[in-house]
C-alpha cells in the first residue's frame, strides 16, 4: 500500500513540476503574505536531483537598495539544530557514541537541579526536548555569558512540574540542552562542534557559502541585515549556544542541505555523507509536541504525519530579525528553504502551507500544520499592569525606590542593579538599563526585546522586617516566578 502511494504521487508530482510556473507562485504568494513591503525573501524548491527554483525577492539592505539574491546569507536560526543533531546521529553510527547513553557518561561535569535527572538525562533526551527543562531563554538572550558559564549555572534552573514522574513523556523546547549537545560532539570526536560540522557535514556537501557566526557572515559581501518591520535593528549574536542556532548560509546551500535528506545520506555528488539509517534515525519520532495535533519531535525535525499517510518534515528558526524554514517531504520528492530578513514572520510557514495544500489538493487548512511557534517572548506570562493604578502618594514611592536600591542575584539568571537617579528608579541587567516604575506591589522595569518592541517585567516585592529581601519575576513560563535575593 506504501508503494502504491509513493507511486501515484510520483506520477502527481512529476506532472506538476513539469508543467508549473514556480517563479510566479511564488511571487504571488509574496506579494499576498507579506506585511512589510520589500521584505527580504529568499528561496529554494528542490528534488532529489534537481533545483526547481532558486531566487531572491525584495530587499537585503533597505538602506543601500540592495536586493536579495539565490546566494544572500541569512541566518538559520533553529534550523540549525538539524546539524547538531545528524553530527551526533553520525558518531552513533561510527560507533563512536551512543545517544541513549546519558550526558553524565560523556560529561563528568554535567549538573542539573535535580540530581536523579541529571544522571539520567540521555543525549536522545537532548536533542528531542524532552528533558523536562523548559527553556529559560531569558537566562541568556539578554546576558553577556560564555559557554562555560551558561553551562556552569544550568544546574541552578528549575524543571518543569512532574519532570521526574513524566520523564521523557513531555515536550519542552529547549536551546540550552543543545548547547550541551555540542559539547558532546566536542567531547566525543576531539574536535570543536564547528570543525565537526564543517568537516562531516558541510565541506563533503560543498556548502561553501555557509558559517557559523555573524561575525563571519559580515566578513562576506552578500548578507541580509535584521528588520522589525522598514526599521533596521542589530544582529544578536549566539555563539555561546552556537549548536542551538547560530549557523547562516543561503538558500542555494541549504539546498544541498535538504536533498542529502532525500537522497539518505548521499549528496548529488554521489558520496556518501551519512549513513542511510542516521537519516532515520534524525528522523524518528520521539516524543509528541501537542496533546491535539498530530505533531511530533524527532532529532533535530519536527515529524509531521498527515491522514492521507504523506509524512513530512521541518524545522522553523526565528533569532531577532531574521526568521526560516525548512521542510522535506520524501513522499513527494520535495524540499523547501525559506528566509526573510524580518523578525518573528509568518510569511515562510504561510508559503510553506500554501504548496503542502497544492500538493495534497486540500482545502482543509487545519490539516496542513507546518510550524509552531517556539519563540520564547510570546510564551512569557508577564502580568499585564494597569498603570493608571500609580495614584501612590509621591512618599511612598520615594521609601521603597530608596528601600529597593541595591542589587539582587538569582545564581543562573544574574544580578539585578537597582540605581536611582533624581526621581527615577533603573534597573541594570547586564549591558541593559531600564527605567522602573512602581505599580501596586511590583517593580515593572520597562524592558525592550530586539532593541524596539517594549515589554513589561513585574517583578513582585518580598519584604520581611520592612526590608525588601526578594524580587520575583515570571521569566520562565513553565516554572514559579526567579527569585533573586538581595545580595546588598
Amino acid at each position: 500500500m506504501r508503494l502504491l502511494l509513493t507511486v501515484l504521487l510520483a506520477f502527481h508530482t512529476l506532472s506538476l513540476y513539469a508543467q508549473f510556473n514556480w517563479e510566479y507562485y511564488f511571487s504571488q504568494l509574496i506579494a499576498e503574505n507579506q506585511k512589510v513591503p520589500e521584505t527580504g525573501v529568499a528561496i529554494s524548491l528542490f528534488r532529489s536531483s534537481e533545483v526547481l527554483l532558486q531566487k531572491g525577492w525584495g530587499l537585503a539592505d533597505r538602506n543601500q537598495k540592495r536586493a536579495v539574491t539565490k546566494d544572500t546569507l541569512f541566518s538559520l536560526g533553529s534550523t540549525t539544530k538539524a546539524f547538531t543533531a545528524l553530527a551526533l546521529a553520525d558518531l552513533q553510527s561510527r560507533g563512536e557514541v551512543q545517544l541513549q547513553s546519558t550526558i553524565r557518561s560523556v560529561l563528568s561535569d554535567f549538573q542539573l537541579s535535580d540530581e536523579w535527572m541529571t544522571n539520567n538525562v540521555s543525549i536522545e533526551d537532548a536533542l528531542s526536548h524532552r528533558s523536562g527543562l523548559p527553556r529559560h531563554d531569558l537566562m541568556w538572550y539578554w546576558s553577556d555569558l560564555s559557554g562555560d558559564e551558561i553551562y556552569e549555572r544550568m544546574r541552578f534552573l528549575d524543571f518543569v512540574p512532574q519532570a521526574r514522574q513524566q520523564f521523557r513523556q513531555l515536550y519542552n523546547y529547549n536551546n540550552l540542552m543543545y548547547m550541551v549537545a555540542g559539547r558532546v560532539i566536542e567531547e566525543v570526536s576531539g574536535e570543536s562542534w564547528e570543525r565537526v560540522i564543517r568537516s562531516r557535514l558541510t565541506e563533503p556537501l560543498r556548502m561553501d557559502n555557509t558559517y557559523f557566526s555573524f561575525d563571519q557572515m559580515r566578513e562576506q559581501s552578500d548578507y541580509a541585515l535584521p528588520y522589525y518591520g522598514e526599521r533596521e535593528i542589530s544582529f544578536h549574536e549566539i555563539v555561546s549556544i552556537a549548536p542551538a542556532g547560530s549557523i547562516v548560509s543561503s538558500v542555494a546551500d541549504m539546498a544541498k542541505w535538504g536533498q542529502l535528506y532525500l537522497r539518505r545520506g548521499m549528496s548529488t555528488l554521489y558520496n556518501r555523507v551519512v549513513s542511510e539509517e542516521s537519516i532515520a534515525n534524525v528522523w524518528n519520532p520521539r516524543v509528541k509536541m501537542m496533546a491535539d495535533q498530530e505533531l511530533y519531535y524527532g532529532l533535530g525535525w519536527v515529524v509531521r504525519p498527515h491522514p492521507s499517510g504523506v509524512v513530512w518534515y521541518f524545522h522553523n528558526g526565528n533569532i531577532d530579525g531574521f526568521s526560516a524554514f525548512i521542510m522535506v517531504a520524501p513522499d513527494f520528492d520535495l524540499g523547501l528553504v525559506i528566509f526573510t530578513n524580518q523578525n518573528n514572520s509568518e510569511l515562510p510557514g504561510l508559503i510553506a502551507q500554501s504548496l503542502l495544500k497544492k500538493l495534497l489538493k486540500e482545502r482543509e487548512e487545519k490539516q496542513v500544520v507546518v510550524q509552531e511557534r517556539p519563540h520564547f517572548f510570546w510564551m512569557l506570562p508577564f502580568k499585564q499592569i494597569n498603570m493608571s493604578l500609580m495614584g501612590m502618594p509621591q512618599l511612598m514611592i520615594d521609601v521603597i525606590q530608596d528601600e529597593v536600591v541595591g542589587e539582587f542575584e538569582h545564581p543562573a539568571y544574574g544580578k539585578l542593579l537597582f540605581e536611582k537617579e533624581g526621581e527615577q528608579l533603573y534597573l541594570s541587567y547586564y549591558q541593559h538599563r531600564w527605567p522602573v516604575q512602581i505599580v501596586e506591589k511590583y517593580l515593572v522595569a520597562h524592558a525592550l526585546i530586539y532593541g524596539v518592541e517594549k515589554v513589561q517585567i513585574p517583578f513582585e516585592m518580598t519584604w520581611v522586617d520592612g526590608k525588601v529581601v526578594k524580587l520575583s519575576a515570571p521569566l520562565e513560563s513553565k516554572v514559579a516566578p526567579i527569585g533573586f535575593l538581595r545580595k546588598r
